[in-house]
């Protein structure tokens, strides 16, 4: 409730430059993939922003699984001036950032579709397009690392359309109005009074 009213009202009132916050996915940590796989998308992401000096990235590592020094070396030794976080909830980030980048569905996505951020899922692997939010047409995919500033720059033109997203959030999370603890507080009273 509070994320849908805290992104209701929100303004991002920052920079001209375009900002882009990339949460790299725990399919690594998780065992999904190798270490290359995960240095690979982490790399080639990083190298393309560090060549975009009107886009600004802020790279948003999971506050418990991911090791910090590891990626701390892997994407400094790219680009030091790379804004690398660990600690903070990720809805901070989100009011600051105008494209959000994954290449998996957890819970940063879902407040990425509340915030109305666009997203880009990355799958540079040819895995299947099982992503739900693609397959729902709240993001936007990119399978070829070479293609993602012009899938960022097309989002200008070709935007996440917000009857998509409405029904996305209608399907599952309900509703976007932040009411859903009176709801089911209600439901709770009529339950308990019968």
């Amino acid at each position: 409730d509070l994320t849908f009213k805290r992104f209701l009202q929100q303004k991002n009132d920052h920079d001209q430059n375009l900002h882009v916050l990339f949460a790299p996915s725990t399919l690594y940590e998780s065992g999904f993939w190798t270490k290359q796989q995960n240095h690979f998308v982490v790399t080639e992401i990083v190298k393309i922003f560090s060549k975009e000096k009107d886009i600004k990235l802020t790279v948003k590592l999971h506050p418990s699984t991911a090791r910090f020094s590891d990626y701390d070396s892997l994407i400094h030794s790219i680009d030091d001036s790379i804004n690398l976080v660990q600690k903070g909830d990720i809805r901070n980030f989100l009011e600051n950032s105008d494209i959000y980048l994954s290449s998996e569905t957890s819970t940063g996505e879902f407040f990425a579709v509340i915030a109305r951020i666009p997203i880009i899922i990355c799958k540079f692997f040819n895995e299947p397009d099982e992503n739900i939010l693609v397959q729902n047409k709240v993001a936007k995919l990119c399978t070829n690392p070479n293609d993602l500033i012009n899938i960022i720059k097309n989002l200008k033109t070709e935007p996440i359309s917000q009857t998509d997203r409405y029904a996305f959030i209608r399907t599952y999370l309900y509703k976007d109005d932040g009411c859903a603890s009176v709801r089911l507080y209600n439901e709770l009273v009529k339950l308990i009074n019968n």
